[in-house]
């Protein structure tokens, strides 16, 4: 599943965008935590590895509510004292930022990653 990211600054973003990256990025590993968790726990061992973004820390520019998504996921993804204490663990992991067609305009704001800029 690929993460949901509107290339609309927040401010001119709909409530429709801010509802649908939020339900991608954040409302759906979520559940899927919720709901496989407690099998894990059953089974005394478990892996909860969410994905998350250099911009859960600094949203780039034009990013709309993508940022704030991921900053969420973060924040939800960590030692668990639920599920920890059964073998679970929950870890989240970001890549690093690829130039890619989705994310084309942040290497032309100031807010992106400076070895997009520096042609690297």
């Amino acid at each position: 599943m690929r993460g949901d990211q509107p290339a609309a600054p927040l401010g001119s973003l709909t409530v429709e965008d801010w509802d649908a990256t939020m339900a991608v990025n954040l409302t759906a590993p979520f559940l899927l935590g919720s709901g496989f968790g407690p099998d894990m726990a059953d089974r005394g061992w478990g892996r909860i590895i969410n994905v998350t973004s250099q911009q859960a820390a600094r949203a780039f520019g034009n990013s709309g509510g993508y940022g704030a998504s991921k900053g969420g996921l973060a924040a939800l993804t960590g030692p668990s004292p639920r599920l920890g204490p059964f073998g679970v663990c929950c870890t989240r992991y970001a890549r690093g930022s690829l130039p890619t067609r989705l994310n084309a305009h942040v290497a032309a704001t100031r807010s992106g990653p400076r070895r997009w800029r520096r042609g690297r």
